[in-house]
């Protein structure tokens, strides 16, 4: 995956253990993230695409969550995976 993603409570820092929705846009691309279930709940998205995304997540009973900028590279072979931690405010 070109992103990984981790959503943890804001407040206290405690993974997020509900699976949510989440995404990423790079220009008219987008895609669905593939959630992992489990504590904490992961997010992957962008599998083999370099680019710069806006990513968002989206838990419910937290506020939406989105990242822009995000710039997955690439090396010889396959992209290099950028891991983000989305900080969920209630």
């Amino acid at each position: 995956a070109g992103i990984t993603l981790t959503a943890v409570d804001s407040v206290s820092g405690q993974p997020i253990g509900t699976t949510g929705s989440a995404g990423a846009q790079d220009g008219g691309y987008s895609e669905k993230a593939i959630a992992i279930p489990g504590t904490p709940v992961r997010y992957s998205m962008a599998f083999e695409r370099p680019g710069t995304y806006a990513v968002t997540v989206a838990v419910d009973g937290y506020q939406a969550w989105r990242a822009t900028g995000v710039v997955v590279p690439r090396d010889a072979c396959h992209v290099i995976t950028v891991q983000l931690t989305a900080r969920l405010v209630r």
